[in-house]
């Protein structure tokens, strides 16, 4: 029985979040090509979140630690949890690094001006 209830719960606030990350564009839709073999589909998949990650604005929390979001996906595209577990290129390890570096001083940025706002004259 509990169970149950736990599994209806995790649906309905799954459905409630999906439902509003859709609303505001926050959902990604990774296609699938026919004819890929398992590495290029993997590169694909990759291209795909960090084009999404590019999109993403992260925060800082109370100790000055810069915070990243979770990726939450369902267990039927075990597709994109395989392609996860491909090990990237050098070119693709170096774009994501980059990409990492701007979004995390981008959030540190925001945390000085925040808290600028709250020093006393």
């Amino acid at each position: 029985m509990a169970e149950q209830m736990h599994a209806q719960f995790a649906r309905s606030v799954y459905e409630m979040v999906g439902e509003a990350a859709e609303s505001v564009g926050n959902v990604a839709h990774i296609e699938q090509t026919p004819g890929l073999t398992g590495v290029e589909d993997a590169a694909q998949v990759r291209r795909s979140l960090s084009a999404m990650f590019e999109k993403l604005e992260l925060g800082v929390d109370e100790y000055g630690v810069v915070s990243y979001p979770q990726l939450h996906i369902h267990p039927s595209n075990q597709r994109i949890i395989s392609a996860l577990q491909v090990p990237e290129t050098e070119e693709e390890a170096r774009a994501v690094d980059e990409v990492q570096r701007k979004k995390e001083a981008e959030a540190m940025g925001r945390e000085a001006e925040r808290l600028r706002r709250f020093r006393r004259k």
